[in-house]
């Protein structure tokens, strides 16, 4: 027996809701915001530096109301030579999260890299970002005592990253379900690269507002945000709402004329 109308609907919604992903692969097309952190580690003697053991904590706040999907890598400072540089490595932050990179993270990313080093290392912990973060250096020492002696906090600027020309996201509304009267929208990357986290915006036509958090979405990949509850004033009898997606424009886009689109639920 043939499946009815909205047998169908339902089908593709429930389908595009498993078809959720995340960033997996480090594209340059969505990466803005580089920051290069001193780091030092270790148990160091003259004439490298003073005696004394050294630490590093490297703290990371993501200061938006949305999930921010980072990368950072390690560069070796070696004497009189450039040094190894260790892969990149992801990490998640959601709004308003904080997380902290110390020295004993810096050293498992250079095993994971299989750069060697000795007691003591100098260089950079190296991070990138779609949107700017809180980052600061967090410096101690301890003396022969093992009692720290000095202490300091350095905030890190962000720099800008250049854009490499090439390929860029294009976000639009994949489709908009109605399950009675809620709704649930989809939205597709149809670009070539990667978009970061944005926010998607349901204006109603009684003149509600929603906002949604929209996690990364990989090229050609589809998202479902989770379902929103139609006001019972906006039926009158029928219900529009506006759907626009990165509503903040906050992401370049190879066609930014997509982004707005009006559906209908019959009242």
């Amino acid at each position: 027996m043939k499946p009815t109308l909205f047998e169908t609907i339902v089908l593709s919604c429930f389908l595009s809701l498993f078809s959720t992903t995340s960033l997996a692969q480090r594209n340059l097309d969505t990466l803005r915001f580089q920051y290069a952190v001193k780091c030092i580690c270790g148990v160091a003697e003259p004439p490298t530096m003073a005696a004394g053991k050294y630490f590093t904590a490297t703290n990371i706040h993501n200061p938006t109301d949305q999930t921010v999907v980072f990368w950072h890598k390690v560069a070796i400072a070696a004497p009189a030579k450039g040094g190894p540089i260790s892969k990149f490595m992801a990490d998640t932050l959601r709004g308003d999260q904080a997380m902290e990179l110390d020295c004993r993270e810096v050293q498992t990313q250079l095993r994971q890299s299989k750069i060697l080093t000795g007691a003591f290392l100098k260089g950079f912990l190296v991070i990138e970002s779609p949107i700017q973060l809180d980052v600061e250096g967090v410096y101690s020492a301890a003396g022969k005592t093992g009692m720290i002696e000095t202490l300091e906090l350095e905030r890190v600027s962000a720099r800008r990253m250049e854009r490499v020309p090439g390929a860029l996201p294009d976000l639009t509304l994949s489709s908009a379900c109605w399950f009675g009267d809620s709704v649930t929208v989809c939205i597709v990357n149809q670009g070539k690269a990667d978009a970061p986290a944005s926010t998607t915006t349901l204006k109603f036509s009684n003149g509600t507002i929603v906002k949604l958090p929209t996690p990364p979405i990989v090229a050609g990949k589809t998202v479902c945000l989770p379902h929103v509850a139609a006001p019972g004033s906006c039926f009158r009898p029928d219900c529009y709402v506006t759907v626009t997606v990165d509503s903040d424009n906050v992401i370049p886009e190879s066609d930014e004329s997509n982004n707005t689109s009006i559906e209908i639920c019959i009242g």
